[in-house]
């Protein structure tokens, strides 16, 4: 492989990983998980002490090796952490700034940061400078990188964020330039990483799958240590309420059975008393597991996924993971419309996620952009004159107008899906519109919309409706209904003027 000299910052220094020390360790006082590690180490396969043996220290630049050997009996202690790794070419100008300009947004950061990204050297790196310089440099592709551990409130974010990019750039065996920013706005502390994509830099799948986790994960529980069973007994306690496929339920559908006897289409799962076998005992661990288990299908009851048809059995349909993954879709769709709730003119419309194809005429408010923090893709909500809320994720169209200040809230907007014929293939994309007509969220009555928006309403094939009673969509469809009817009109005394020229011609001849 070709020797690749270091890049530099923006500064002009060459990136260097700075040795940083976490505040955890600066506390000077024991830690559960200190105790819980030490026996741990002092445990031998049968729980009782083992003899101490000679062995060589290992050594690794990418992987911290922890004092203790790992198995099953440690995986479920071991510290979690979620990495999400996607990326973005280089298409359309200010696409990159757009996006840094977002991720530095006011309020995502903790009230006491002065809104800056950070790199592997500095703490005041301005995101959209930074990324819309990438951009004009040329490079190929932005990667765009989530790091979430599931204790991000104890873990100084930045110091995490900078050892496991040194990590990936041990392990992919060049420098890497990047920049992040740390968000506090969800329940769970993350981080978003920017990297460059020049020089042909390229990350492999398994890498992406597994090996980044893996990374990442060891590195947490190199900070915090181990959990500690108490640790290990909450985590698992957090999942029993929430509305999302989790352990739990991976356990309880290993566990499910057909019953022919009883049903062809459902599956149960029976929760019979913990008995000792011939020559075996119940563990401890085997009640508590049993005990999470019960309170989850309680759980699962109180929100329709499963039926309780015995004392201590439960029956589901097939397919009721997918219902559950649903439910958690359904819950991030609910998120994500809070953000812009304040600006609705009816607060009761339903969100739905919007994919704009060929033919489609989406209409309505703007009232805001997002970031789906669970994918890392951008969202425009837009309140359509449909009486629904529409979760639009950001195609290049979208991108462009947001790159040139457009798409701002209250503003009247038509995306409309297009297509064309390219060797035998279907190309399709989007078209955006703006009315120059913004609808304030308290006085909207007064509004006059554009005949140049209704008429392309009407060309796309959209009618008035009746059903829309509050909210702008109200006066939507009225000046909608009111703008039908006069080109009708127009429509009819264009045509009848035309018979009159045709029967005076005649009239002229005879």
């Amino acid at each position: 492989m070709p020797t690749v000299k270091s890049d530099t910052s923006v500064s002009g220094k060459s990136f260097k990983a700075r040795k940083e020390f976490d505040d955890e360790k600066q506390l000077g006082r024991p830690r559960a998980s200190k105790v819980f590690n030490a026996v741990q180490r002092a445990k031998g396969a049968n729980g009782a002490p083992k003899k101490k043996a000679f062995s060589k220290p290992k050594i690794s630049r990418s992987r911290p090796r922890l004092p203790f050997p790992r198995g099953p009996s440690l995986k479920s202690a071991a510290r979690r952490c979620m990495v999400k790794v996607n990326y973005v070419t280089n298409k359309k100008a200010g696409q990159w700034a757009a996006h840094g300009q977002y991720l530095q947004r006011e309020g995502a950061q903790k009230d006491d940061e002065q809104g800056l990204g950070f790199d592997a050297q500095t703490d005041d790196v301005s995101m959209p400078t930074m990324m819309h310089q990438w951009q004009l440099d040329g490079d190929e592709r932005l990667f765009k990188i989530v790091l979430s551990p599931e204790d991000g409130d104890r873990v100084h974010l930045q110091h995490f964020t900078r050892e496991f990019m040194q990590g990936m750039e041990d392990h992919l065996g060049k420098p890497l330039e990047w920049a992040a920013v740390d968000h506090y706005n969800t329940a769970h502390p993350h981080v978003h990483v920017v990297l460059r994509g020049k020089d042909n830099l390229q990350i492999s799948p398994d890498l992406i799958r597994n090996g980044l986790r893996k990374m990442a994960e060891e590195q947490i529980t190199a900070r915090l240590g181990y959990k500690s069973p108490g640790e290990v007994l909450h985590s698992r306690e957090k999942e029993i309420e929430a509305r999302q496929f989790t352990r739990l339920d991976k356990d309880i559908q290993h566990r499910l059975q057909t019953v022919p006897a009883i049903s062809q289409d459902r599956l149960f799962i029976t929760e019979h008393p913990l008995k000792p076998a011939a020559g075996k005992r119940v563990h401890q661990s085997d009640y508590v597991s049993q005990r999470l288990r019960l309170r989850r299908l309680d759980t699962l009851e109180k929100l329709g996924i499963a039926e309780k048809v015995g004392p201590t059995t439960w029956a589901f349909e097939e397919g009721w993971e997918k219902a559950l993954k649903d439910l958690q879709v359904l819950q991030q769709r609910t998120t994500m419309i809070n953000q812009g709730r304040a600006l609705m003119t009816d607060p009761r419309c339903p969100p739905v996620v919007t994919k704009i194809q060929a033919g489609d005429h989406l209409v309505g408010r703007v009232l805001g952009t997002g970031m789906d923090e669970q994918y890392d893709r951008s969202f425009i909500l837009i309140e359509g004159t449909d009486s629904r809320v529409h979760i639009v994720y950001q195609n290049n169209a979208i991108e462009k107008q947001r790159a040139e200040q457009k798409l701002q809230p209250r503003t009247l907007v038509a995306i409309s899906g297009k297509s064309f014929e390219k060797d035998g293939k279907t190309i399709s994309y989007s078209k955006v519109l703006e009315y120059d007509l913004s609808i304030p969220d308290q006085h909207f009555k007064s509004a006059k919309i554009p005949e140049q928006a209704l008429d392309d309403a009407l060309d796309a094939g959209q009618q008035p409706s009746d059903k829309a009673v509050t909210g702008f969509q109200a006066v939507w469809h009225q000046q909608l209904r009111d703008r039908q009817l006069q080109r009708e009109r127009e429509r009819s005394q264009k045509q009848q003027k035309s018979r009159d020229s045709r029967g005076k011609s005649g009239q002229d001849l005879a």
